[in-house]
């Protein structure tokens, strides 16, 4: 399952949204801190050891810090057509993809995701979500810093523990929340199929 968290902006402490996680991921927690952000990954290890497949994936040299949870399921059709070696690691794959096309990668891929994705030299974070949205993602923005999570009880702290009673009516009204909203007033979803920027600690 996997699970992806961070905070961009003033401030980059995660304080426990890796540990209000560990379920999604117990096999492991790892966090990159780069100027003006922090991603991190709860890990469960599927295809290799925890040495191997850990994230956040970085590389000396690139400017990309990639937080990954989910699955590609056009890893054949990548390694011929964008000449990318195959891995048994969609990560790999996907972050060698990352380093040639850029943030134009997601328009290549093909599955179910919640992608976080940073450039250390714009300053630039992305949040992606795949078009079915099997795989959740949500945010936070206040104060200059924007927080990231794969589950909402990561987010919540003191200033986001209302209830959005219109998002709990459109949910009592037709059994779910379309677009942006949740149930907890100040946090938000990437709706299914889009995606999210932030700069200079702000959605835009």
């Amino acid at each position: 399952m996997c699970g992806i968290y961070g905070v961009v902006g003033a401030e980059t402490h995660t304080g426990r949204m890796g540990s209000l996680l560990t379920h999604r991921g117990p096999d492991g927690e790892n966090e990159v801190t780069v100027h003006g952000a922090t991603l991190g990954h709860r890990l469960l290890s599927i295809r290799d050891t925890p040495q191997v497949s850990g994230q956040p994936v970085t590389r000396a040299g690139s400017p990309w810090v990639l937080s990954f949870n989910g699955q590609l399921y056009n890893t054949a059709e990548l390694a011929t057509r964008e000449n990318i070696a195959y891995a048994d690691l969609d990560t790999t794959m996907l972050y060698e993809l990352i380093i040639k096309r850029g943030w134009d990668f997601v328009s290549h891929i093909e599955g179910m995701f919640a992608i976080a994705l940073y450039n250390t030299e714009t300053n630039e974070l992305r949040l992606y979500r795949d078009s079915s949205g099997q795989k959740p993602l949500y945010y936070v923005s206040a104060h200059g810093t924007v927080r990231f999570a794969s589950e909402i009880k990561a987010l919540i702290d003191e200033s986001t523990r209302r209830v959005d009673t219109l998002g709990l009516a459109v949910a009592e009204t037709i059994g779910y929340i379309p677009g942006e909203r949740t149930l907890v007033e100040g946090i938000s979803k990437v709706p299914p199929g889009a995606y999210v920027r932030v700069s200079r600690g702000m959605v835009s």
